[in-house]
C-alpha cells in the first residue's frame, strides 16, 4: 500500500483538551486495487 501524508502537524499548548496531540488529517490509502481502478477509469476518460 502507498501512503500519502497530505497534512501532518502537532496541536500547540493553546489547547488543553488536546495537547502534545500528533494530528494526520486526511490519510488516504491507496493499494493496488485502487491504482488499477484509477488507471482504469483515466484510461477511459482520455482514450474514449
Amino acid at each position: 500500500m502507498f501512503y500519502v501524508e497530505l497534512f501532518n502537524f502537532h496541536l500547540p499548548e493553546l489547547f488543553p483538551f488536546w495537547t502534545k496531540r500528533h494530528i494526520i488529517l486526511f490519510r488516504p490509502i491507496f493499494n493496488m486495487a485502487d491504482m488499477a481502478i484509477t488507471s482504469g477509469i483515466v484510461y477511459l476518460l482520455l482514450f474514449r
